[in-house]
């Protein structure tokens, strides 16, 4: 994944390393530094986290209790010796007691050091392609559940160890772009976040804050870290500025506020372009086989190598490992102590319960793990919409077939999926209200200009994607090579019916039957078109397309991943992750293609059964109505792609995603005549 980098910015976004934490891995850290230099980053930013403060406080607390007991024995020491030098007369200098305040502030100093030199050690040195070092910028979160106060400190040392690592303003982290010349901005949390519910919570919250609070200009994209999470809100109705939430990057212990996410987040912003593209690198499932990454030391006895096998199962008592294994524990026992006393990495040791296991000291430092190479992972490119609402004046029907076929190209999109609502329908008495554009008022006219206007773009894009075959092939084109390249050229459709394509079920009739005959009708008509004009003939073009047009909600793409495809009856969330994050809940698809709620984001969770999921909630075609208007609600117009990369060796898990929005301009956003222009119209033709 290596972009362009002229006027484009890539970054590396990354959060809670959580050094001394007992979930600090030294190998993610690497797997971070191999993902920057894969994606050519300009820089790398860790979002607060950089030290786990309850680890700090009790690795503080039990050194200075050592010193404060030294303190003691040396003070109880120097007074008898000045006693006795007092009752014998002798001439003796004495040393000065140090204050217990003294103590306390010499072992902070002592372990600010030590702790700065230790992550000055575990961090790697990141180089690009070229093999320049990545500069790594520090952000940190005085927050008792993250860096704490002394995070600040740790890190302006660890700067000064570390000519690559840059400590950054901890009140206003804003990063001025060098190519692309626009500015990120990082928030964290001052204070401890509550437990939730939404992965959402807490960064929006942390955003309207500071929108408040600042007299700034505002950034192009806001970067939320802590709250180990993945969510890609873009800029648009709802939000002036663009959100993205960054994932963990150490073993998760327990939960702060909504943690789910181990990896890192890749974003690439352009000059040219208002739409970032963010790239969500899935490590969590590094840490579920974390065990499995457990080498076989080499010089360890067959037996010695069982033992370590069965412990990367589950770390085990004595009886345990005895049940499992066709030895006597006398001779288990043995063995590993042998295994010890060679000096054999990772190191068995034993805990006060008895149970045997891998030392957890080699887990943080001297784990690594593999991330399946791209080259290797299949990739599966959506392109995603919800209500279309054909009939609606509101409609951005010339963007939608004219952007639609270069979005497709320049992404090398598989699939469209259509997440409903893609008729205004007629309840409500739009039609009388002058919501519709008036010859526009019946469900058949309705639906037979959706299957048009979304099979326009389907039909533009298999004519390019045609000629590219067409291009490729030597010698005679033979029937069987022209249906072959038919096949290749063609999209695949995947249809969900809405809640207003349902309101003709009232009056008997099936919804979206008339959209779906005229959808096939004009792609096939189309197809059977552009090959006349190169000469060709194919029989079957009717029955190839229906094939490619999915009709439902559960799917399972040609990459072996699984995808729903929901359009719940439900109004939106104040909590922006809401509604995504609910019907995950009610789906079990790896991919979540969610509409009705005329809103953008996209949203990440891990799932112990499924792994990596994603929900893109995409918003309307429309740029308004008169219902939202008056409730002071605003939409998100446009489009969602999605890049989904998963391992065909792993079960089809998904490892990486890549998801860009794309909305029309201010200025490109037209409506139909309204009632009164076909009236005023009508007058003028008329000589009134």
């Amino acid at each position: 994944m290596i972009p362009a980098k002229s006027g484009t910015d890539t970054l590396i976004l990354t959060s809670r390393w959580d050094y001394l934490g007992s979930g600090f891995r030294k190998g993610l850290l690497k797997l971070m530094a191999d993902t920057a230099k894969s994606e050519n980053a300009d820089f790398i930013v860790l979002c607060g986290g950089l030290i786990d403060y309850d680890g700090w406080r009790a690795l503080k607390r039990d050194r200075t209790l050592e010193a404060l007991e030294a303190q003691k024995r040396f003070r109880i020491e120097e007074m008898a010796d000045r006693a006795e030098a007092k009752a014998t007369k002798e001439d003796r200098v004495p040393v000065e007691i140090e204050s217990q305040q003294n103590v306390r502030k010499r072992v902070h100093l002592e372990l600010v050091e030590e702790v700065a030199r230790g992550l000055a050690k575990a961090i790697p040195v990141v180089e690009n392609i070229a093999g320049k070092p990545i500069k790594i910028y520090i952000t940190t979160s005085p927050a008792n559940n993250y860096d704490g106060p002394v995070g600040y400190e740790i890190a302006e040392r660890l700067g000064e160890l570390r000519s690559d690592v840059f400590v950054w303003d901890p009140n206003s982290a804003r990063f001025p772009l060098k190519h692309s010349g626009k500015v990120a901005w990082v928030l964290n949390p001052v204070k401890a976040s509550w437990r939730g519910d939404y992965y959402s919570t807490t960064a929006d919250r942390l955003v309207k804050d500071k929108e408040k609070q600042t007299a700034q200009d505002p950034p192009d994209v806001w970067i939320i870290g802590t709250s180990g999470s993945a969510i890609n809100r873009p800029a648009g109705g709802e939000l002036s500025t663009q959100r993205i939430t960054v994932p963990a990057l150490h073993r998760l212990q327990e939960v702060n506020t909504s943690e789910n996410q181990v990896g890192v987040c890749a974003v690439e912003i352009s000059a040219n372009s208002p739409f970032n593209r963010v790239r969500v690198y899935n490590f969590k499932d590094m840490m579920r086989d974390e065990r499995n990454f457990i080498p076989d030391p080499e010089g360890a006895s067959k037996r010695q190598l069982a033992i370590l096998a069965r412990l990367r199962k589950e770390p085990s008592t004595i009886g345990m490992l005895e049940d499992a294994l066709p030895w006597k524990r006398d001779t288990i026992k043995d063995d590993i102590d042998k295994y010890n006393k060679a000096g054999l990495q990772p190191k068995i040791i034993r805990y006060k319960e008895n149970k045997y296991d891998v030392d957890p000291a080699w887990l943080q430092f001297k784990m690594r793990y593999s991330f399946p190479a791209i080259s290797r992972l299949d990739k599966y490119a959506i392109l995603a919409f919800s209500c279309l609402h054909a009939g609606y004046k509101t409609t951005q029907y010339k963007w939608f077939i004219n952007r639609l076929p270069e979005l497709i190209e320049e992404h090398g999109v598989d699939a469209i999926v259509d997440a409903g609502d893609n008729i205004a329908g007629l309840k409500h008495n739009l039609d009388r209200r002058g919501e519709l554009y008036a010859p526009l008022k019946t469900y058949n006219q309705q639906e037979e200009l959706a299957g048009e206007t979304v099979g326009a773009p389907i039909v533009e894009s298999f004519k390019r994607r045609f000629d590219k075959e067409l291009v490729k092939r030597k010698g005679d084109v033979t029937d069987k090579k022209v249906a072959n390249m038919v096949s290749k050229s063609l999209l695949h459709f995947y249809l969900q019916l809405g809640n207003h394509d349902a309101w003709v079920e009232d009056h008997g009739f099936v919804p979206l039957y008339t959209m779906r005959f005229v959808l096939a009708a004009y792609v096939a008509e189309g197809i059977r078109e552009h090959l006349a004009r190169k000469g060709l003939f194919l029989t079957g073009v009717a029955d190839m397309v229906i094939k490619y047009i999915h009709y439902g909600s559960e799917h399972v793409l040609t990459t072996g991943i699984t995808m729903s495809t929901k359009h719940p009856h439900n109004g939106r969330m104040t909590t922006s992750s809401g509604r995504a994050q609910q019907t995950m809940g009610a789906t079990r698809g790896q991919v979540v293609v969610i509409g009705n709620y005329h809103v953008k984001t996209a949203v990440h969770e891990w799932n112990p059964i499924l792994g990596q999921r994603l929900a893109l909630q995409v918003g309307t075609i429309a740029s308004g109505t008169e219902f939202e208007s008056n409730m002071n609600k605003l939409v998100d117009t446009g489009v969602g792609i999605a890049k989904i990369y998963s391992d065909p060796s792993n079960g089809h898990r998904i490892y990486l995603t890549e998801v860009v929005w794309d909305s029309p301009f201010a200025k490109d956003i037209v409506e139909l005549p309204s009632d009164e222009d076909m009236i005023d119209k009508l007058r003028e033709d008329l000589g009134l």
